[in-house]
């Protein structure tokens, strides 16, 4: 299915005449029914093995479109005289023919699961990228099987999503102990359609480490706190490696400020997480498209916004606790809340910022609505000197019960306005355009801001 890269320079492999070129999301597929499609790919795997001491040989197969099998005359003809039904059944050949050849070259032959129909002999190893459903079944129907499912990485998903996945979960925690003894374990993907020298690492690092843990670990290890903790030990280490991540965000946020002071465009983009291929991001990815825009110098997940999290969470949990975690908030809203009005000119008439000025007025209002939601959840209240509840009068008293009714009903009004709001920020960003035919800045990227807040606001609807 991803063949089409072979065909500006070899089109009589193809099933359909051309013309091709690269890049190009053409729908033919190679001819199987001509010998030399064969012999050509003996020659090509026979090279590659050289190569690469792997004992696997992954031969792809998935998201064929059968139909230039279908259109072509001549592949019909070759399918009935073979007895082959339809377009699975002419794949089905095609992966009999490959495995016959990786195995003359030693290797296992490795496939997407969609090669996994009637007719695969089971010495084909199952990779799913579907779902753990073609997992199980590839393991129950006797393959051994490989899960990449929930491992994507161009996905941008956070850490926490990727060490949830477990291989022998879901589906496969039926399997009997001898099914579930095929199944491998798991490979994390990262696809380059959306990276670059300079956000590769970003995108592969810290979160493969999170991925790493789940596949040595126990089913049962399973707190994502703890991991978190481990994780950022890790992303420190990676650093001292030669890892690039987190020196690249900042030079990569430099270039976009330009002349500029960058700091505004600092505060907006750490609460920032950049979406991927499978979180939202807009736009075909072509191979000449700059990544020069502001989701890819952000990070796929916020460690500023995931700490504040956590620390709204314990604030909640006991209100009149450790003031340092309401101190930490305190100054983040505050910070927060002042930046528009420094992002705006830096903005202005910059074209790779555009479209962000809805992003930093967001920001600014998340940091106005966390510091009202600090001071409702953590009064401080100071009686007026001389002032006691026994010596205000009954009309007084009356009087301030009213008002603190009318305070009550008005935060209560205020707060199912903000949680409109935070329910907005929490959905899928929207595809805009910046005004220069592309899409918009913030079509492609995710205030995460909103999430240490909402844990406030639910705090004070239950209070």
């Amino acid at each position: 299915g991803h063949s089409g890269a072979w065909f500006p320079g070899y089109p009589e492999l193809a099933s359909a005449p051309g013309p091709f070129t690269l890049g190009g999301r053409g729908g033919s597929v190679m001819d199987p029914s001509k010998e030399s499609t064969y012999a050509f790919l003996d020659g090509f795997i026979g090279e590659m093995t050289q190569l690469f001491p792997d004992p696997y040989f992954h031969i792809g197969g998935d998201e064929v479109n059968p139909r230039a099998w279908n259109q072509s005359e001549s592949i019909q003809a070759f399918a009935k005289e073979h007895e082959l039904k339809d377009a699975p059944a002419i794949q089905v050949y095609f992966n009999q023919r490959l495995l016959k050849i990786v195995q003359k070259y030693g290797k296992t032959m490795v496939g997407w699961d969609e090669i996994l129909v009637p007719g695969l002999p089971t010495d084909a190893v199952i990779q799913s990228w579907r779902g753990q459903k073609s997992l199980s079944e590839a393991a129950s129907k006797g393959y051994r099987g490989i899960l990449s499912w929930g491992y994507y990485l161009d996905h941008l998903s956070p850490a926490s999503l990727h060490y949830a996945v477990d291989p022998l979960g879901a589906d496969a925690s039926s399997l009997t102990p001898e099914q579930a003894s095929r199944i491998m374990g798991g490979e994390a993907c990262m696809w380059a359609e959306l990276v670059g020298p300079e956000t590769v690492d970003s995108r592969i690092w810290p979160r493969t480490a999170a991925i790493a843990e789940r596949l040595w670990s126990s089913k049962n290890i399973t707190d994502v706190d703890a991991m978190y903790v481990r994780l950022e030990a890790v992303n420190r280490n990676l650093e001292f490696t030669g890892v690039m991540h987190r020196a690249y965000y900042q030079s990569s946020l430099d270039r976009i400020a330009g002349s500029q002071p960058v700091g505004p465009l600092r505060v907006l983009a750490d609460v920032i997480e950049a979406l991927g291929l499978g979180t939202g991001r807009t736009g075909r990815p072509m191979g000449t498209m700059p990544l020069n825009r502001l989701v890819d110098a952000c990070l796929p997940e916020s460690e500023l916004a995931r700490s504040m999290e956590l620390a709204a969470r314990r604030l909640v949990a006991n209100p009149a606790g450790d003031r340092g975690d309401e101190a930490m908030l305190r100054r983040q809203f505050e910070t927060w809340a002042a930046n528009d009005a420094l992002f705006q000119p830096l903005a202005e008439n910059n074209k790779l910022l555009a479209g962000a000025a809805p992003l930093s007025k967001d920001l600014s209002a998340l940091g106005e609505a966390g510091i009202k939601m600090l001071d409702y959840l953590t009064p401080h209240p100071v009686a007026p000197a001389g002032v006691s509840q026994k010596k205000l009068s009954r009309k007084a008293r009356k009087a301030e019960l009213a008002a603190q009714q009318a305070a009550q009903a008005a935060r209560e009004e205020w707060l199912t306005k903000e949680n409109a709001e935070l329910a907005r920020l929490a959905q899928p960003p929207r595809r805009g355009n910046s005004g220069g035919g592309g899409p918009s800045p913030s079509a492609d990227v995710r205030l995460a801001a909103f999430r240490p807040v909402k844990v406030l606001a639910d705090a004070l609807v239950h209070k």
